[in-house]
């Protein structure tokens, strides 16, 4: 399981979610976290958080992780 890091954002701030496998969103992952799949395996997953409070916009881009046999490697390896 992989977590983006939900720390740094001031109270009340709404957080959207959005993982990507290879720069192409995986359309059915909105959450904090995501369970790697088979169809991971040899992929690069990114996840990319959007944070929304009083009306502004804040995105904020996460780390790299190349997943090996559903097990992730170190982040940007």
């Amino acid at each position: 399981m992989v977590w983006a890091n939900q720390s740094g954002w001031a109270t009340g701030t709404k957080l959207k979610f959005r993982w990507f496998r290879n720069g192409v969103r995986i359309s059915d992952v909105w959450i904090g976290g995501y369970k790697t799949r088979s169809a991971d395996c040899g992929k690069t997953v990114t996840v990319t958080v959007t944070g929304t409070k009083d009306g502004k916009l804040i995105t904020k881009s996460g780390g790299t992780f190349k997943v090996r046999s559903r097990a992730l490697s170190s982040p940007n390896q």
